[in-house]
């Protein structure tokens, strides 16, 4: 068995209750069995409860024909994973291939394997630990206010309200530079943006400074706002500059955005806002990229763009 990393695309669906939504994903975890032709998509599911030591990983195997050819009768099986003993966890009822796997995976643990899993485990808990400390009055949740990713996340609080910690830092033109980036906390809006605040390392005063802000939206990309301290085109390379430097900055982004709007929700249903809100869940759908102008695959008879594909 090996484990490699798959280049291409997977859409995940997001659902909580009966409404879904999708997100791509890269550079997923590809395994390859001994015992089966085809590899297999592997997604990885914690518990993010801060008081839950329950120790494991939830995994879920899709098998994928790496022609871009559709399965007919594609095989995939989910198994929790015990992080002490690497055993099974809650064993259920299987088909004899899918046990098969199963157990071939299990057998065929590696060291950084079992390290990776913990990591990622510890990671979670300790994101979901800072998660539950964070708080906010209702009131200023349906205001949209913007939250700094690392004032909820971070170890040393934002630079934008006094703390020392920022998310991304990279060099141009042999100058540091820092960027904070700021989310909506209104679960009710659909914005898709990243506030982003570029801040720049000045090393003769040894002092951090704003530069420039921007908004990134994930459908019609950046816009500068304008600053009388820098032009609008240097901005640009600037930002530029940033993506090239990982090109993986606008999943992350992404990622952080459903992550603060989990948290806005959580806070809404704290604070009396409306019913308890249905927990999400991850499921693996497809490898296949879905057109906006196609059946949305949720079976509703809609386009994709006017149904589980809206922004």
């Amino acid at each position: 068995m090996k484990i490699e990393t798959y280049r291409g695309i997977v859409r995940i669906q997001r659902k909580s209750g009966r409404s879904a939504k999708f997100h791509d994903a890269k550079n997923m975890p590809l395994v390859r069995f001994e015992s089966h032709k085809n590899p297999f998509l592997m997604l990885e599911q914690y518990c993010n409860s801060p008081e839950c030591n329950c120790r494991e990983v939830g995994l879920e195997f899709s098998e994928i024909d790496e022609s871009g050819a559709p399965l007919a009768n594609r095989i995939q099986f989910y198994f929790h994973l015990n992080l002490e003993t690497w055993k099974e966890n809650r064993k259920v009822k299987r088909s004899e291939i899918c046990q098969r796997l199963v157990d071939e995976f299990i057998n065929n643990l590696t060291d950084e394997i079992k390290n990776k899993f913990k990591g990622d485990y510890e990671h979670i808990k300790k994101k979901a630990s800072r998660a539950a400390k964070f708080d906010m009055p209702l009131h200023e949740i349906k205001k949209g206010i913007l939250i700094p990713y690392s004032e909820v996340f971070g170890d040393y609080g934002s630079v934008l309200s006094g703390g020392s910690g920022y998310s991304f830092d990279f060099e141009y033109q042999k100058e540091k530079y820092y960027v904070d980036d700021m989310y909506c906390l209104d679960p009710a809006c659909k914005c898709n943006t990243a506030h982003l605040v570029f801040l720049k390392y000045d090393k003769e005063t040894d002092v951090t400074s704003d530069l420039f802000t921007a908004k990134f939206d994930f459908e019609k990309g950046l816009e500068v706002e304008e600053n009388p301290s820098i032009k609008k085109v240097d901005a640009i390379k600037i930002f530029n500059k940033w993506m090239e430097s990982d090109n993986e900055v606008p999943d992350i982004l992404k990622s952080r955005y459903r992550e603060l709007k989990d948290i806005s929700k959580g806070l809404v249903e704290k604070h009396g806002g409306h019913k308890k809100l249905p927990e999400d869940s991850l499921l693996l759908v497809s490898n296949e990229k879905i057109g906006r102008n196609s059946p949305c695959p949720c079976g509703s008879g809609k386009k994709f763009k006017k149904c589980c594909g809206m922004p």
